[in-house]
């Protein structure tokens, strides 16, 4: 009996070594040693959904009533590499990835379009600086006279190039969907009064002014005033 058990242990102690082997040359996702130099979109806001097929971030997109009709969102793009910081300047190259928005609209059931090209611009290079892991861009959306407030209008990026490093696979193209409003967009205090002096009730509401004109208010109880003050602009 004891020489059938220091068989069985013979046997199981080169298996064991041989798995702690393998185990020790895993890395772990977020280990910056076990990455290739990789350059992929950073967050620019917290995703859509984690599960679509590309990375989806929705921007609205304000026009001020300064007499400019042009707003805009950020784009940005990141280095992951064995060390933290990007060891020279990186040029990474974006464009217009037509078919990708097909393929997300395809399984997102949604219909998405790539706007007027006089309503966006964009540069079409990034640079992360050396000694940075993050470089930054700034997409202008212009109230053109083509703009359509009632679109869904999208911005489907990707990484063409890089001068350095490999393009994600994951996170080498993502979707930027936006949509435009005016300066009345906010948070407002609505106050329901029986009479001028008497309150029936105090309402935070928040109010999405994403088209030309305001909306029209419905479902209101009468017979009321209604005092409307913003409190976010």
């Amino acid at each position: 009996m004891k020489q059938g058990i220091k068989i069985t242990l013979t046997l199981l102690i080169p298996l064991v070594i041989g798995l702690t082997s393998c185990l020790k040359d895993v890395k772990s996702p977020t280990d910056p040693g076990g990455s290739n130099n990789v350059v992929e979109f950073q967050n620019s806001s917290i995703p859509v959904s984690y599960t679509s097929i590309y990375y989806q971030y929705a921007n609205s997109v304000l026009f001020p009533s300064t007499g400019l009709d042009t707003g805009g969102f950020n784009v940005n793009v990141n280095y992951a590499g064995a060390v933290f910081a990007a060891p020279q300047d990186i040029t990474v190259t974006l464009a217009i990835d037509t078919a990708a928005l097909s393929a997300f609209n395809a399984s997102e059931s949604s219909n998405y379009i790539v706007a007027p090209t006089d309503v966006f611009s964009f540069p079409s290079t990034i640079t992360i600086p050396k000694g940075q892991n993050l470089g930054q861009i700034r997409v202008t959306i212009t109230k053109a006279a083509d703009f359509d407030f009632n679109a869904q209008y999208a911005l489907p990026l990707t990484i063409t190039t890089s001068s350095y490093g490999i393009v994600s696979t994951n996170f080498g193209t993502v979707m930027y969907t936006y949509v435009g409003r005016n300066k009345y967009d906010g948070l407002y205090s609505l106050d329901q009064l029986r009479t001028p002096s008497i309150r029936l009730k105090k309402t935070i509401i928040n109010l999405h002014l994403q088209q030309a004109g305001a909306p029209p208010v419905s479902g209101l109880p009468r017979p009321s005033l209604f005092l409307m003050a913003p409190l976010i602009n």
